[in-house]
């Protein structure tokens, strides 16, 4: 994904490269689970219905993809509609706050 992102946006066509960005892993994720949960609801033959829990990685995940969707559009619509080359010094730094909240979490509940 990333070598066809790159291609995409060195070929003069950075908003379908960033498209794929998002687009492509939520399409992965949502037809996978999809179809993993509609398989066993047919090998059951009910309804599956599961409690779902949010541990604490799972809610630093969402806090982080919920900000950063909401940065990119801020910076978009203030930007004229066009994300600055700069930004990606933003989003790498981001990236890397996540990397160590995630650590901590980790290394946090081994310590328990």
């Amino acid at each position: 994904d990333l070598s066809n992102n790159l291609a995409l946006a060195k070929n003069g066509l950075p908003n379908m490269a960033t498209t794929a960005v998002f687009a492509g892993p939520a399409f992965n994720l949502l037809v996978g689970v999809g179809f993993g949960f509609l398989e066993l609801q047919r090998k059951l033959d009910t309804p599956v219905i599961s409690p779902v829990t949010l541990n604490a990685t799972i809610r630093i995940g969402f806090t982080f993809i919920i900000v950063n969707c909401l940065a990119i559009a801020i910076c978009g619509i203030s930007c004229q509609w066009r994300i600055p080359k700069r930004y990606s010094y933003v989003l790498f730094a981001w990236y890397a706050l996540f990397i160590l909240f995630i650590l901590n979490s980790f290394i946090g509940h081994l310590i328990q």
